[in-house]
């Protein structure tokens, strides 16, 4: 909270200051416009200033108070509500757009045959119908616990990461929100305990490197795509 506090004072302090510079710059230029003398244009200026001066000195005079709220830790509360509030908002947005941009891909054997069930299930029993919608909404709710999970520096990066490049959660394929890099491949990041598999794929062929701390990156498997 400390480091928070911190920021949230030197923020006030840097507009406190910008907005002094700005009434000096300001008054700068209105002394340069009296030397025009008493002319009609010089008194609209004048009064121009004046009233953006009480304005700007009302804003400063906030901006002090709230200063002095900071520093005696008087807004902390408030803090830790907007930022929680904050998180929430922006996980519920990136959610949302996670869910119309998700690409659903075809990454190995294992995916192809899941798609082949999906296709298949009108054609099963009642019983296995209800087990099929079971298992789905099991998967969704594990998805969607997931999704509400993900850790502040994937949500963070993933908005300065373009839309074929991003990261694997527990499953769940995460795409930049930037636009797109038409000429590279898509590129996904797995982090596991102690190491980290890059999947790398185009619309030929798909392969998954390994990387251990600083050592540079080994391919541990590679095969030619198969479209569908």
């Amino acid at each position: 909270m400390n480091n928070i506090r911190t920021g949230e004072i030197t923020r006030c302090e840097k507009e406190i200051k910008n907005i002094q510079y700005i009434l000096h710059t300001e008054l700068e230029s209105l002394n340069r416009i009296k030397l025009q003398g008493e002319t009609e244009f010089v008194k609209v200026q004048i009064l121009k200033y004046n009233q953006k001066e009480k304005e700007k000195k009302n804003e400063i005079l906030e901006l002090e108070k709230k200063l002095e709220d900071l520093k005696i830790g008087k807004l902390d509360s408030s803090i830790r509500e907007t930022m929680k509030n904050n998180k929430k908002e922006e996980k519920l947005k990136l959610g949302k757009k996670l869910e119309k941009k998700l690409e659903i891909e075809q990454q190995n054997k294992d995916r192809v045959k899941t798609s082949q069930n999906f296709y298949q299930i009108n054609r099963k029993s009642d019983s296995e119908k209800r087990y099929n919608k079971m298992q789905i909404l099991k998967h969704w709710a594990i998805y969607t616990k997931s999704l509400n999970n993900l850790p502040d520096y994937i949500l963070n990066n993933l908005k300065e990461m373009p839309n074929n490049k991003g990261y694997i959660y527990r499953g769940i394929y995460c795409f930049g929100e930037l636009e797109r890099n038409p000429n590279e491949n898509n590129i996904l990041f797995d982090k596991k305990k102690g190491y980290m598999n890059i999947h790398e794929w185009n619309n030929k062929e798909y392969a998954i490197y390994q990387k251990v701390g600083r050592n540079r990156k080994e391919l541990i498997e590679r095969h030619v795509r198969k479209l569908i």
